[in-house]
């Protein structure tokens, strides 16, 4: 496998999901802001530490990237804008017009 959609909900402002990433299980939590109008990401691994907390999620761009936290996901997470424009998730946006995506390590530039 190389690159994987993640889905992710649309009817909701406040979710959490595992999500399996070469194998590994991390829990996604997935928070809307109102005053700030974006989706914000926590990560968390199997024993429930945050690897990382309330990364906002802008279209087209990876998320921690270069992150070195130890147990930190060995691929790179990406937001997509699938119509093309670059603009960020809105609520009802997440997981319809703009996806996740994760390209594993092995096929990371």
């Amino acid at each position: 496998m190389s690159t994987r959609l993640i889905r992710t909900r649309t009817k909701t402002s406040k979710f959490q999901q595992v999500v399996p990433l070469e194998g590994v299980p991390y829990t996604f939590i997935f928070r809307w802001n109102d005053r700030s109008n974006h989706w914000f990401l926590t990560i968390r691994d199997a024993a429930g530490s945050d690897l990382t907390t309330g990364r906002k999620l802008v279209a087209d761009s990876p998320i921690g990237a270069h992150e070195t936290i130890v147990g930190y996901p060995p691929g790179t997470i990406w937001t997509l804008d699938l119509t093309g424009g670059g603009e960020d998730p809105r609520l009802r946006d997440l997981g319809d017009r703009v996806v996740l995506m994760y390209v594993d390590e092995d096929n990371v530039a």
